[in-house]
């Protein structure tokens, strides 16, 4: 058997040579908040020129939507989006890039300072992998409920 415990980590395998640019702005208006991430990553994973000396790159673009409400904004929805795209070490050319989708939805609430209860659905696809890829396909479909404390 293999570990599959991060098989769901997409990880672009750039290990000699890495430039990447992020971008991520914040507003917030009342109880409004908008927050993305844009970002720009390429390189490879070559010791030498001969192995994957070729770059590849990726992007990742997310944007999530909170409005917070009540007493001191103890209650919250929101939404967020987030997409990758890439190509993956080891996929050449003609197996082109793969995409990641994920969407989620949640309400949370905090009955304490350091108390947070949420209900989430999330959504996610995994897109244009080889198929002897086992992410081939993927698909998460569920509603998740957290409880977290924090100090």
């Amino acid at each position: 058997a293999t570990n599959k415990a991060f098989s769901g980590r997409i990880d672009p395998g750039f290990t000699s040579k890495v430039t990447s640019i992020m971008i991520n702005p914040f507003v917030k208006f009342h109880g409004l908040e908008v927050f993305a991430t844009y970002e720009m990553s390429s390189g490879n994973a070559s010791l030498s020129n001969t192995l994957d000396s070729t770059d590849r790159s990726f992007s990742q673009l997310a944007a999530s939507v909170v409005y917070r409400f009540l007493k001191d904004e103890q209650v919250y929805v929101g939404a967020r989006y987030n997409t990758v795209s890439g190509r993956l070490y080891g996929y050449d050319d003609t197996a082109g890039d793969i995409t990641v989708n994920r969407m989620q939805i949640a309400a949370g609430w905090f009955p304490t300072e350091n108390l947070l209860l949420k209900l989430e659905y999330v959504n996610e696809d995994y897109l244009d992998f080889k198929t002897d890829d086992s992410r081939n396909g993927l698909n998460f479909k569920g509603v998740m409920v957290e409880a977290s404390v924090g100090f």
